[in-house]
């Protein structure tokens, strides 16, 4: 009897095997491979990025200019110099009528250290008053400057003109052989710490722009070194006009101190990126989760992949969730939507699923850019502003 049953049982159990695996291999064949990552919260900012040319500001500029007529014979320094006070800047031979405003410049002297003289002995007497004194020694310490312009260090009927202090020589207006014209400029010095980043911006994206909006400037020099920030800064100025021969707008930004151990000198070629608004705490996700459904972006948030597989079973369920894009990055986009931190999204093969697909998950990884975000790393495309100058 038990062998005759026996059969039967072993039929059973082998036709029970045999169709969970046809079932199985059925659920297989219908379901989708797809690729996941999960939801991250972070910190985005958007930018607008351009490139520039720092120049010292105009409130540390400072014109040497010439006090006489005359024909500059030599030049001693060049642009990025640092000089001394006293050093010499350019040598001038004056024109006759320099002579003559050398020799009233001299007379202007002798005449205002007399003024100041005289005016001391009356305030004795209390016959003037401490402004008009005040006044006169004014008027000798205008008359001696003018008078030190033309003497420098005169030699052979050649005058010197010197840096009247310490300080970075910007600029150089005059080669040997120019005329020079009395208060016409010869050279422009730069002191102090205050600088300025002139950038060229895409037309199109001025309209993003507003005075008051923070910088990062990062020096090309250190690119290959992590394109570090080197210096951060204000927009100061926004120009609303195109330049004919670079087809780009200006925006003027100014520098805070330069970073510990940074160093920007006048006239190097840097990269800005133009904080434009600043998300705190917003949802991310792969840009390549995002598909478009009837006129609308969405994700397909995978249900159960948070659990084991013994659990949840070999495939699980991915469902259609409505998202709004906030910020979007060429690796990352933020959005918001009825998803949550940890939530596992399919970011690829979502052209092929549908909600409520049946799916089969590989790569339920973390991104690896968790925490903060500066956007300047994952710019939006064209937010950009093309090439350095």
């Amino acid at each position: 009897m038990i062998r005759s049953i026996l059969p039967i049982v072993v039929a059973l159990i082998a036709g029970a095997c045999t169709s969970k695996a046809v079932e199985e291999e059925g659920a297989a064949a219908t379901s989708t491979l797809v690729e996941t990552a999960s939801v991250l919260v972070e910190d985005r900012e958007d930018v607008v990025v351009a490139w520039g040319t720092v120049a010292p500001s105009a409130d540390a500029s400072r014109a040497v200019t010439a006090g006489f007529d005359g024909t500059v014979v030599r030049v001693f320094v060049r642009p990025g110099v640092v000089v001394k006070a006293g050093a010499p800047l350019v040598e001038i031979r004056p024109s006759a009528q320099g002579h003559l405003e050398a020799e009233k410049a001299r007379i202007d002297v002798q005449f205002a250290d007399a003024e100041v003289a005289r005016r001391r002995a009356l305030l004795e007497t209390k016959l003037t008053t401490n402004a008009d004194v005040a006044a006169a020694v004014a008027d000798l310490q205008k008359a001696q400057a003018e008078l030190e312009a033309f003497r420098g260090s005169a030699t052979g009927g050649l005058s010197t003109i010197t840096a009247p202090s310490s300080a970075l020589v910007s600029a150089v207006v005059v080669n040997a052989g120019d005329a020079v014209v009395v208060g016409g400029p010869v050279a422009v010095l730069f002191s102090g710490a205050a600088l300025r980043v002139q950038l060229g911006v895409e037309p199109a994206l001025v309209g993003r722009l507003a005075e008051g909006q923070r910088v990062r400037v990062m020096s090309l020099a250190h690119q290959a070194g992590g394109d570090d920030v080197v210096a951060t800064g204000v927009l100061l100025q926004v120009g609303r006009q195109v330049d004919a021969e670079t087809h780009l707008a200006s925006a003027l930004v100014a520098l805070d101190a330069p970073t510990a151990g940074a160093t920007l000198l006048p006239g190097a070629v840097v990269r800005a990126a133009v904080i434009v608004r600043t998300l705190s705490a917003a949802l991310v996700v792969p840009r390549r989760a995002l598909t478009q459904r009837e006129g609308h972006s969405v994700v397909f948030v995978v249900a159960g992949a948070g659990e084991a597989l013994d659990d949840a079973g070999p495939t699980r369920t991915a469902h259609q969730r409505a998202v709004t894009l906030l910020l979007e990055g060429d690796e990352r986009s933020a959005v918001s939507g009825d998803i949550k931190r940890g939530d596992v999204v399919v970011t690829a093969g979502s052209a092929e699923v549908e909600d409520g697909a049946v799916v089969r998950t590989i790569d339920l990884v973390d991104d690896p850019g968790a925490g903060n975000h500066d956007a300047d790393d994952d710019a939006a495309p064209g937010s950009a502003t093309g090439a350095p100058p």
